[in-house]
């Protein structure tokens, strides 16, 4: 009861931020509005906002946006030991809608609106600042912008040499090739003379736009090592897509469950099921360059010997499409991104602790030595059956009877506390194991799978007369 009182009797001091000026409304017990300010966006503003605060010393503060327009002020707050919860918009729009006063907007009722989401929501995230993190961003936005600017002078380019060239420039246009085209050109009219100009001054230019890329991928990449994240050894993902993963993510935590963060990606489907039909279609939402990166690192497992490619190839034997088994796939490697970022093992180098050989190849459980397994996705030195790719096989007559050699070494292991038991098989497809697999079998069906799986093969090695794919 206590602690349903002081929560109610709390007071929520909400913050809507703009780029030279801060709203802010106290909203006390009932929701009630007890007072508002607005101040400019300076050291002196920042202190009357403090004086306004401190009328209430035990207020709580609530920034709309605390990562974008509010980002300097939680800054200063965090700075001086001040805590604050990030509201989102889409919460805070609501509250000033469903309101009295017919939608009316304007700062001091968006304000408002701020506060009372956060007195009345619960699960509102403290924002904290991690400074190694906004560093990392600032880069990875600057690289991304001085791409752009780089894509945008080559349009440019290519245009200029289009009316001096008689077939113009071909594709993936760089400084050295534009060069080349551009030394044998010796015009003589006044228009194809500043043509040549402003081509040789583009293509410097694009030099300096290099030498910035350059740099830029360098700091990227120092700063992911700094951060000593194990992204960059999962297959598909390299120094600067691991870049734009942490800065953009921040802090993990902040999502209640690996089917939060696939919802923020935007490889979760939505549900649009109704009475007993029951679908889901593609989700447009959440953040895009999350989703490239996760689009990168499956087109690259794709085309790769890999669990990747295995399990892709399994939907489509289900009768998936392309794009169905794609989206499928890169579902999984969102799990498998929040496993990496949420449970970061060590490095090889520091591996060797308690249950734990110093090899690192091994772990000891349940006092037996168990082989270490690596995440779904993540680069292994080898491949994990030798046998070949046979050329003149179907790819998918090929997979299965791979799965079908796998069935032969199938041993079950300790899974995740929490979890069921699972084999190695089901790590090869889906990673982990709940109590139904990834693709609907139960585990008991799926081990009868692979029996006939390896009944097939066996039959097949006896009647040499059968063809490979005639399983």
């Amino acid at each position: 009861m206590s602690d349903r009182t002081s929560e109610s009797d709390r007071i929520v001091i909400g913050v809507d931020p703009h780029k030279a000026s801060w709203t802010a409304a106290a909203v006390g017990p009932g929701l009630r509005p007890l007072a508002t300010i607005r101040v400019p966006v300076d050291p002196q503003g920042y202190r009357d906002l403090r004086r306004f605060a401190a009328r209430w010393p035990a207020a709580v503060w609530a920034i709309e946006g605390a990562s974008g327009q509010g980002a300097p002020l939680t800054t200063r707050l965090s700075a001086d030991g001040i805590a604050a919860v990030d509201v989102p918009a889409k919460l805070a729009a609501p509250v000033r809608v469903l309101s009295t006063g017919h939608g009316r907007k304007n700062d001091d009722a968006d304000a408002t609106s701020v506060a009372v989401a956060a007195h009345s929501a619960a699960g509102l995230r403290t924002v904290t600042v991690d400074e190694a993190v906004t560093a990392l961003r600032a880069l990875v936005e600057h690289r991304d912008d001085v791409v752009k600017t780089r894509t945008q002078t080559v349009n440019r380019l290519h245009a200029l040499l289009t009316q001096l060239l008689p077939a113009g420039a071909p594709r993936q246009l760089t400084a050295d090739t534009a060069t080349q085209l551009l030394r044998p050109v010796r015009p003589r009219s006044i228009a194809a003379r500043t043509l040549r100009r402003l081509a040789a001054e583009l293509i410097t230019e694009i030099r300096h736009l290099d030498r910035r890329i350059s740099v830029a991928n360098t700091e990227i990449t120092h700063a992911v090592q700094a951060s000593r994240s194990t992204l960059t050894e999962l297959r598909g993902i390299g120094h600067l897509n691991a870049g734009k993963i942490l800065a953009r993510v921040r802090d993990v935590h902040r999502f209640r469950s690996a089917a939060a963060f696939a919802s923020y990606t935007g490889t979760a489907p939505i549900e649009v099921s109704s009475g007993d039909v029951v679908r889901h279609r593609l989700s447009r939402a959440g953040d895009r360059q999350l989703n490239c990166c996760l689009h990168t690192m499956a087109i690259t497992q794709l085309q790769r010997d890999c669990p990747g490619r295995t399990y892709y190839l399994c939907k489509r034997a289900d009768g998936r499409s392309h794009k169905e088994a794609l989206r499928c796939l890169k579902r999984r490697l969102s799990d498998v991104v929040y496993r990496c970022l949420t449970n970061p093992r060590r490095r090889p180098a520091e591996r060797g602790g308690p249950g734990r050989t110093p090899g690192g190849d091994y772990e000891l459980q349940r006092g037996r030595l168990n082989p270490y397994h690596r995440l779904f996705g993540q680069v292994t030195s080898r491949t994990r059956h030798d046998r070949p790719y046979n050329l003149t096989q179907d790819p998918l007559d090929t997979e299965r009877s791979r799965l079908a050699d796998a069935a032969w070494t199938h041993r079950v292991v300790p899974g995740p506390p929490g979890t069921r038991w699972m084999c190695d098989l089901c790590i090869l497809l889906a990673a982990h194991c709940p109590d139904d697999c990834a693709d609907g079998r139960s585990l008991g069906r799926r081990r009868r799978w692979w029996a006939a799986g390896r009944d097939r093969l066996g039959q097949r090695d006896r009647d040499p007369d059968r063809g490979a794919s005639g399983a």
